[in-house]
Order: C-alpha cells, then sequence, then structure tokens
C-alpha cells in the first residue's frame, strides 16, 4: 500500500482507488437471467436474410437469362423455369424466416430492458425523495404500437426513455418493430403526469413528446 488513493503492485501498475457513487445492489439470480437473455440477443443465428435475397437474386438473374435468350447451350427452357420457381419460392420463404428472426430479437431486447427497467424501479419507489428533481412524475402505465389487428407493448420501453419526467420519441417501427407488415401504425400511450392520468396517441412517423 502506498497510501488511501491508490495500490502499488510488483508490475509497477497503480490500482486506481474506485470513485464514489449510486449503484443498484442486484440478486445474483437476476443478473444470470440479464446475462442468459442477453446471450440469447447475441448468439441468434441472422443468415436466412442474406441466404433469402441471394436465391431471389439468383432466381431473377435466371429469369432475365430466359427473356435474353441467353440460356447456357444444353440447358432446356423448362430446367431454367422451374430453377426461377424453385429458387424465387425458397428465397421469399428464407427472408420470411428472417423477418420472424428480427422480430423475435426485438422482443428479446425488449425483455432485457424491461427487466433493467423493474430494477431501476424498485430503487426509485423506496424511500422518500430529498430533491425536487428526484421526484417520479411521468410514469407510463400502458403502452402501444399497433397496426390492423395487431399490437407490441411498449410500455416498459417507453418508460426506460423517459427523463427528466418528459418523453420525446418518434413513432417508427425501428423503435418499437413492426408488428404488421404493410399497414400504418399508431403508438398509444397511456401515462400519469403528476398524479393524474392523461393518454396520448400519434401515428406512424409522428414525434410524441410529453408533458
Amino acid at each position: 500500500m502506498t497510501g488511501d488513493s491508490h495500490i502499488s503492485m510488483s508490475q509497477g501498475l497503480d490500482v486506481l482507488k474506485p470513485k464514489s457513487g449510486t449503484a443498484y445492489p442486484i440478486p445474483c439470480a437476476e443478473w444470470a437471467q440479464l446475462k442468459t437473455n442477453l446471450g440469447a440477443v447475441s448468439g441468434s443465428p441472422f443468415v436466412f436474410g442474406s441466404v433469402g435475397f441471394t436465391l431471389v437474386g439468383a432466381s431473377l438473374a435466371t429469369l432475365i437469362n430466359i427473356w435474353t435468350e441467353t440460356i447456357p447451350a444444353g440447358i432446356p427452357r423448362i430446367v431454367a423455369w422451374a430453377v426461377v420457381v424453385v429458387t424465387l419460392v425458397l428465397g421469399i420463404a428464407f427472408i420470411i424466416i428472417a423477418d420472424q428472426q428480427d422480430r423475435f430479437r426485438k422482443r428479446q431486447i425488449s425483455d432485457v430492458i424491461a427487466q433493467m427497467t423493474l430494477i431501476e424501479n424498485r430503487y426509485l419507489t423506496l424511500g422518500a425523495p430529498t430533491k425536487t428533481a428526484d421526484l417520479v412524475e411521468l410514469v407510463v402505465t400502458k403502452a402501444s404500437y399497433a397496426g390492423g389487428e395487431k399490437s407490441n407493448d411498449v410500455t416498459a420501453l417507453l418508460n426506460f426513455l423517459v427523463e427528466n419526467n418528459s418523453l420525446e420519441v418518434r413513432a417508427c417501427n425501428e423503435y418499437f418493430s413492426d408488428p404488421l407488415f404493410g399497414v400504418g401504425k399508431t403508438l398509444t400511450v397511456e401515462y400519469t403526469y403528476k398524479g393524474k392520468p392523461f393518454k396520448k396517441s400519434v401515428a406512424e412517423g409522428e414525434e410524441l413528446k410529453i408533458p
């Protein structure tokens, strides 16, 4: 030891004293679950999209060869058409699988964020706040990103995005995942602000600002 501020090591390295600050105590079981969830996100295979677009490209290339009469000699025309149909069908199937994987991955990320938010809220609600800035005045009680008859629950995600008792976010698929392809979406939020309930909706592409 060379003092309270650091520790000298035989390799000539100085280990600095950690700075003080706030921290969330988290049970080992919750920490292990977070690691498992994050591992599932990073470890998910996403090769189907690349394979799908490659197959669709091969189908279009073969179709162009048929139209331009540049099919290699010895290959019957019916075989070329069979290649077009098979590669196109398989390519579309792989692209659909890739889209489902992407939605599942976004849901996994949302679950991790929700778990982290629950940990934060556990300590935000304990004890009386000592500063006005620490008061939790804005709480999202229910939020959905809906298109047609399908919707995604984005309550936890919006609570995570609340900063200084205000929320600003654009309603888009990049944030909330597309619940139904090809239709317009609506972001609907039910929330309490300073203890009073409110509800607000914005269309896809519009900015949501609360309060």
